[in-house]
């Protein structure tokens, strides 16, 4: 954890992850992924245990009360579901997700997420819209 103050987009960010986990098990499971679907207190379920300590750490050192934490929790929630359900984003999610567990590694710094995003921005592209270009992530 950091000792600086967080921003609202970086509590989304944090919890954009686990979210789209959810939304790739939802699918693959041929479930309907809303919002209505899924909450903040289950994303330990998708692989987001340790985010959502991080989040909680975050509202605890700046919103002193827990009524207040909550409902910031929930509206930070609502704008990370819906950047994980835009399709573009959906899209680049799904190459990052793929150069993950192609690479195998533990750990990817953030040059490396930009390079995955830049050379999947020209893919894009180059390829129509009638290609299927990742359609399972429609």
């Amino acid at each position: 954890m950091t000792n600086r103050i967080p921003k609202s987009y970086d509590i989304i960010n944090i919890l954009a992850g686990p979210l789209a986990e959810a939304k790739y098990e939802f699918l693959r499971n041929n479930q309907v992924f809303s919002i209505n679907a899924i909450a903040p207190d289950v994303l330990q379920d998708y692989g987001g245990n340790a985010d959502m300590q991080e989040v909680w750490y975050y509202l605890r050192c700046v919103i002193p009360s827990r009524q207040e934490q909550e409902r910031k929790l929930q509206e930070l929630f609502c704008e990370a579901f819906r950047f994980v359900q835009e399709f573009e984003n959906w899209k680049q999610i799904a190459t990052l997700a793929q150069y993950i567990l192609d690479g195998g590694e533990e750990y990817i710094c953030y040059e490396q997420v930009n390079q995955v995003f830049h050379e999947n921005e020209k893919c894009i592209k180059t390829h129509s819209a009638h290609d299927n270009f990742l359609s399972y992530a429609e």
